[in-house]
């Protein structure tokens, strides 16, 4: 695969770690909130502050678990900009390497003309 196709399916590939991680910090916020709840107005009911401590401790495990692929889908998009910014440097070298071998066989066909020219001359006079 180029690196143009491999940049875009990283993109695709950061965008939903972006989405998801949002999502899962959404969820872990929302059973915080529940244990929160149930700690303060139903202290009888321990079965269920315990339940819902457990979930919370689970979204903020799955919470970290998306923001560190989130981390490593953006390490990977960077990665993959500078390899193509580094790719599109070379290629642009190699055009101004081609236009300057053009330019110097241009010199040396008018130089060898210049000597036919010359000689020519020469043998006129």
């Amino acid at each position: 695969m180029n690196t143009t196709s491999l940049l875009n399916k990283a993109c695709e590939e950061l965008e939903r770690a972006k989405t998801q991680a949002a999502a899962d910090a959404n969820a872990a916020k929302l059973a915080r909130k529940v244990a929160r709840a149930a700690k303060l107005r139903l202290k009888q009911a321990r079965k269920l502050s315990k339940m819902a401590r457990k979930s919370a401790r689970r979204a903020d495990a799955k919470s970290e678990e998306s923001s560190d692929a989130l981390d490593s889908a953006q390490a990977k998009v960077e990665k993959l900009r500078k390899r193509l910014r580094k790719e599109q440097h070379k290629a642009g070298a190699g055009c101004a390497t081609a236009k300057f071998l053009r330019k110097v066989l241009r010199n040396k066909r008018w130089m060898e003309a210049r000597a036919v020219c010359r000689t020519a001359d020469r043998n006129r006079s």
